[in-house]
């Protein structure tokens, strides 16, 4: 098929699976979420045999192949089962701003927190320890298998997260390891794949961990 019919029944497969999508938030029993997860299945089904007889270029744009197109990181979400129980539980005979939250206990208070925060906020942090972080986040912008490194915000999540995780330890300085602990969490959603990582099945932590063993830490 031509690009024009290709990007027509990709469309048209979208907008099913959108229709599906619709139901599933309509639906007030567990018969009714079976059913639309049967129809979700086939509806995959058609999809990826429509995609196999797609045309060389929107192969090429699906792949991600591209010239410089950056492909953000994917999360697992499960298996459809996993997915339709999460719909059920969270949305049979709950409002949209209804949470199941009566079995769950404060621990601390809106003041504590707050307190806590300024706490964090004043945690030594030398600036060989600033600068390391910032390295950090710099290599991330050129190293291989990443088509798009973490940007300046990147670097004050990882001092934050730093502060944080000192405190935790009894510390009122931060540490070059309190930053490597706090490295995943604080930059794998900033960062996305190259199309040549993504087909090589390289996993973000993996490069992330690699970054890190790069860039000398300061002994302090």
């Amino acid at each position: 098929m031509d690009h024009r019919e290709c990007q027509f029944i990709g469309r048209r497969c979208r907008l099913r699976s959108q229709d599906v999508g619709d139901r599933a938030t309509r639906a007030l029993n567990r018969v009714q979420i079976a059913e639309i997860g049967r129809d979700l299945q086939a509806e995959r089904r058609r999809t990826d045999a429509v995609f196999a007889r797609r045309c060389s270029r929107c192969r090429t744009i699906q792949s991600g192949r591209q010239s410089g197109t950056p492909i953000a990181a994917t999360l697992p979400i499960g298996v459809v089962d996993e997915e339709l129980d999460i719909v059920v539980r969270s949305t049979l005979n709950r409002t949209g701003d209804e949470l199941p939250l009566s079995g769950v206990k404060p621990v601390l208070n809106e003041r504590l927190v707050l307190g806590l925060q300024q706490i964090v906020a004043r945690q030594r942090v030398d600036n060989q320890v600033l600068e390391y972080a910032t390295r950090i986040v710099r290599a991330t912008r050129e190293w291989a298998g990443l088509a798009l490194g973490s940007g300046p915000r990147g670097v004050l999540a990882l001092i934050r997260g730093a502060r944080a995780v000192a405190l935790t330890d009894g510390r009122d300085f931060v540490t070059p390891d309190d930053v490597k602990r706090v490295t995943l969490p604080a930059l794998r959603h900033r960062i996305a794949l190259s199309p040549d990582a993504m087909l090589e099945g390289r996993k973000v932590n993996e490069l992330l961990d690699a970054v890190v063993e790069s860039v000398a830490a300061p002994r302090m």
